[in-house]
C-alpha cells in the first residue's frame, strides 16, 4: 500500500508539464471556500502556497478563499493559545500555594499544547516550502490530471476514492480504498477502470514496513513486531507519472472528487526492503492515451501500465513506528 507519497502540489508544475491542460478553477474555488465556511478538507500547504503567490489573474478567487481561511486559523489558534497561558499561569500559581498532582498536571498539559499552538502558528506564517508541504496522507487533497470531453484538466481530488453511488459510510468500511491494486482493475474497480483514468505527478513515496521484514531476519522469540517508515525515489530523481483512478461523488448537498493510485508487485528492490506493492508509473508520452480509455480494450489499457519507465527505486528508512498490532 502506498500509504503516503510526496506529489507535486503546485497546479503550474502541470501546466509546465502539459501545455494544453486548463486548471479547474471553479473546482478549486468550491473546495477551498467550503473549508473556510467549515467543511474538513486537507489541503497541504504546498497546494495552497501556489495559489496564494499565483500571479495569474485566474488564481486570486481560489487564494481569497485561503486567506480567509488562514485567518479564520490564525485567530482560533491565538485564542487557544491565550487560554492554555492563562491556565499555565493559574497552575503556576496554585502550586506556590501548594503541591498537588492536579495543578502539576495541568502545568505540564498547557506547556504541551502551548508549545504545540506556537509551532502551528510558526508553521502557518511560514513562506518557505519543505517537501512535508506537499506530502499527503489518505483524505489529503492534490492535483490530479484527468481528461474530460477531450479537455486535459487538472482538478483537486481527496487521496481516497469513494464511488459514485456509494453512501459517505464507504470512506470508513473501506478505508483502504486510496489504493487500487492492479490484480483487482477488472474487478471492485470495474466502474472506474477504463472509464475515468487519472494521473498524478509524483517525487516519492513511502511505505509501512515490518522492521525485521526490512532488515531481512524472522522475529526474535521475544521480540515484538514494529514497523517502520521508509522512503522510495527514483534513482534517476526524475519526477514520476502514476497512474490513478477517480470518481466524481456527489449525494446530499456534497460534491467530491476522489482518486487511488494503482498499485502492482514491486520491483526485486522495493520487495527486498519488505514490501509487496509499488505505485505504477506510466511513460509520459503514454499519459494522455491512458488518459482517454474510451473505446480502448482492457488488454490496452493493462499494456500501457505494463510498459513502465525503466527506473531503479532508491530507499532510506526514516523512522520506527509504534508497535504493529
Amino acid at each position: 500500500m502506498c500509504y503516503s507519497a510526496q506529489l507535486v502540489q503546485d497546479h503550474r508544475e502541470y501546466l509546465r508539464a502539459f501545455p494544453g491542460a486548463k486548471v479547474g478553477i471553479e473546482e478549486f474555488a468550491r473546495l477551498t471556500e467550503a473549508r473556510w465556511s467549515g467543511q474538513k478538507a486537507l489541503i497541504p500547504k504546498g497546494m495552497a502556497h501556489s495559489f496564494l503567490y499565483s500571479d495569474r489573474p485566474e488564481d486570486q478567487e481560489v487564494a481569497g478563499h485561503l486567506r480567509r481561511y488562514d485567518e479564520l486559523h490564525e485567530h482560533d489558534l491565538r485564542a487557544e493559545l491565550a487560554s492554555q497561558q492563562l491556565r499555565l499561569e493559574k497552575a503556576e500559581a496554585d502550586l506556590k500555594v501548594k503541591e498537588t498532582k492536579k495543578a502539576r498536571d495541568s502545568l505540564r498539559i498547557a506547556g504541551n499544547k502551548i508549545k504545540n499552538l506556537q509551532r502551528q502558528l510558526a508553521d502557518l506564517e511560514r513562506r518557505e516550502l519543505l517537501p512535508k508541504d506537499s506530502r499527503v496522507y489518505p483524505q489529503s487533497y492534490a492535483p490530479v490530471l484527468v481528461k474530460i470531453d477531450g479537455e486535459l484538466r487538472i482538478l483537486p481530488m481527496r487521496y481516497l476514492l469513494r464511488p459514485q453511488g456509494r453512501p459517505p459510510e464507504f470512506d470508513k468500511e473501506y478505508s483502504g480504498c486510496y489504493n487500487a491494486r492492479r490484480d483487482n482493475l477488472q474487478k471492485f474497480w470495474r466502474k472506474q477502470f477504463g472509464v475515468t483514468h487519472g494521473v498524478v505527478m509524483m517525487e516519492r513515496f513511502y511505505e509501512n514496513v515490518s522492521h525485521h521484514d526490512y532488515e531481512q531476519r524472522p522475529l526474535t522469540a521475544d521480540e515484538k513486531p514494529t514497523s517502520v517508515v521508509v522512503e522510495f525515489e527514483p534513482g534517476d530523481g526524475k519526477t514520476m507519472f502514476v497512474a490513478c483512478l477517480w470518481s466524481h461523488w456527489q449525494g446530499a448537498g456534497d460534491d467530491l472528487h476522489s482518486f487511488a493510485i494503482i498499485t502492482d508487485e514491486p520491483p526485486p528492490e522495493v520487495r527486498e526492503t519488505g514490501h509487496d506493492r509499488c505505485v505504477v508509473q506510466i511513460k509520459r508520452e503514454r499519459v494522455e492515451e491512458w488518459l482517454d480509455a474510451t473505446g480502448k480494450s482492457d488488454e490496452q489499457l493493462l499494456e500501457i501500465l505494463s510498459d513502465r519507465p525503466q527506473v531503479r527505486y532508491q530507499h532510506r528508512l526514516l523512522k520506527t513506528e509504534l508497535p504493529a498490532g
